[in-house]
Parts: C-alpha cells; sequence; structure tokens
C-alpha cells in the first residue's frame, strides 16, 4: 500500500497540495483556489478534512512567524516547514488570526452542511475576500490621516479575478 492510496482509502489530502490551497488563498486568487479545492475533493479528500488541514496550516505558518526556531516542532518534515517559513515571511499577524478564525468558524459549517463540499467552498471565498482587508484599526488610523474609505472591488468574472479591496479616496 502507497501513502497515496492510504490517503485516498482514509479521505485525507496531499499535505503540499495543502500548502498551494493556502497560498493561493491569502494570495486572493479565487479561480485557483476553487480548481485546487476542487482537485483535492476530487482525488479523494474530504471537504472536512481539507478545512481541518489549512487550519493545521495556519498554525504552522504562525509558529514560523512568532516562533521560527521552535516553528519544527510538530511540523511533519523540510519541506512543509520551509513553506510555513516562506508565508510566514509574506503574511501578517493580523492575516493569519483571522484566517485561523475564519477556518475554525467554517469547520463547524463543513461539518453541519447538508452539501459540505459547497460550504467548504463559500468558507474559503469568504476567507479569499476577507484575507487583503486592513485590519480594523488599520482602517480607522488610515480613515483619520487621509480621509479614506473602503470600498470593495467588483465581485471576479467567471474566469477568475483577483478578490481584494481597494482604498478610494473620499472627497
Amino acid at each position: 500500500i502507497t501513502a497515496a492510496q492510504l490517503r485516498d482509502m482514509l479521505g485525507l489530502a496531499d499535505r503540499m497540495r495543502i500548502y498551494d490551497l493556502f497560498e493561493a488563498l491569502m494570495a486572493g486568487k479565487p479561480a485557483d483556489t476553487l480548481h485546487l479545492l476542487a482537485e483535492l475533493h476530487n482525488a479523494g479528500a474530504d471537504a472536512g478534512v481539507i478545512i481541518e488541514d489549512l487550519l493545521d496550516t495556519t498554525h504552522a505558518v504562525t509558529r514560523a512567524k512568532i516562533a521560527p526556531p521552535k516553528a519544527a516542532e510538530g511540523v511533519r518534515n523540510d519541506q512543509t516547514l520551509a513553506r510555513a517559513a516562506s508565508l510566514a515571511e509574506r503574511l501578517d499577524m493580523a492575516t493569519l488570526t483571522r484566517a485561523w478564525q475564519m477556518l475554525l468558524k467554517g469547520l463547524s459549517e463543513v461539518r453541519m452542511a447538508p452539501q459540505p463540499m459547497a460550504a467548504a467552498e463559500m468558507v474559503l471565498l469568504r476567507l479569499l475576500y476577507a484575507a487583503p482587508l486592513p485590519s480594523p484599526g488599520d482602517a480607522v488610523k488610515k480613515a483619520l490621516e487621509g480621509g479614506f474609505v473602503t470600498s470593495p472591488s467588483p465581485a471576479p468574472a467567471a474566469g477568475g479575478g483577483e478578490g481584494t479591496m481597494r482604498m478610494v479616496q473620499d472627497g
């Protein structure tokens, strides 16, 4: 029995593909995110397990951010440790903690949903569009300093697009 066969039988996801999904999610790439999610699901991964694995990834990246020497504790291999460290350099704590909260809340939604895969997609889409938002403190600071207000960008076209927020000068 190979690792891939065992993973398929248990409905688990390939760890490196989970990191690919997490990177697409944090980069604000909806088409890539949904494609990778579908790919994992079609390979036999359970929707709830995918969300759990994304929680594990968020935790690993957060540990790599706050305690790099201790980040190796609990990380499965050097490849995932390197990916976690790379992501930790690019992501701020506000984004990581927001991702953790949204995924944790989404896990219960996926477990209770009549269509777990559809629920997983919606969890990731919410996170995708929330990831680039400034923290509440940063948004207030920008508003007070420069009179900026946030205005959501249009929804991505069917072919995909970047899900981001843009700052618009008020007045």
